[in-house]
């Protein structure tokens, strides 16, 4: 069986322009624009190639969907004109998709940018939107904004507190509450090796109301 073909031309413009009139996206975390090996290597890619090859992805008001980093390389390295590819995407809703989609084929987002962007209002996976309101529901954008800060997204603790109901048969949302304020306090990671390592459940839900930690040795 032959494969279907398919007579797809997108509807792009190439052009050159100044990359300080691009506007970047609001929701595009700022870890993946900062200066770290990778855009070093890039901007050295930049400087040898003799500018941007890959143009950058545009929608019709300029804010960008694909290519931020090369956009902050060429600033920073002072380049007047780099290629853009301008999308007709104006509508929100298709600029959100578009922008996810293209990040995850590209540099995919981890958990904790997605958590970000969340909390900037921006679009993100639908795994990401109900593990980070799951946690809505427990310790409201409160327990977001911590998460936020922390640095590390809804995913992981979202998993260790279900993981926690099913082996304490504790439901009660008061308990996930105090449950959440200790993976906090000492790391889902750590409440997770907990759950592995089979602490005495009466122990577990004691030290999570008391909020205080548990030493075990490792078998």
């Amino acid at each position: 069986m032959k494969p279907k073909k398919y007579n797809l031309i997108p509807k792009v413009k190439l052009e050159y322009v100044d990359p300080k009139s691009l506007k970047p996206s609001e929701y595009n975390p700022k870890v993946r624009t900062s200066e770290n090996k990778k855009m070093k290597l890039l901007k050295e890619a930049i400087i040898e190639y003799g500018g941007v090859v890959v143009p950058v992805l545009i929608a019709d008001d300029r804010r960008i969907i694909d290519g931020h980093r090369r956009t902050k390389a060429s600033i920073d390295l002072g380049l007047e004109l780099i290629p853009v590819l301008i999308f007709n995407s104006t509508a929100k809703e298709m600029y959100d998709k578009y922008y996810i989609d293209i990040q995850n084929t590209t540099m995919p987002i981890t958990a904790a940018q997605e958590l970000e962007i969340f909390i900037k209002g921006g679009k993100i996976t639908d795994k990401a939107d109900r593990d980070i309101n799951y946690l809505r529901e427990i310790g409201g954008m409160r327990l977001l904004n911590e998460l936020y800060k922390k640095g590390v997204g809804a995913t992981s603790m979202a998993i260790g507190l279900r993981q926690l109901m099913n082996y304490t048969d504790d439901y009660r949302p008061s308990f996930l509450k105090k449950a959440s304020k200790w993976c906090l306090m000492y790391s889902t990671m750590k409440l997770k090796m907990l759950l592995r390592e089979k602490v005495n459940p009466d122990t577990l839900c004691a030290a999570i109301n008391d909020l205080q930690p548990i030493e075990i040795e490792i078998s």
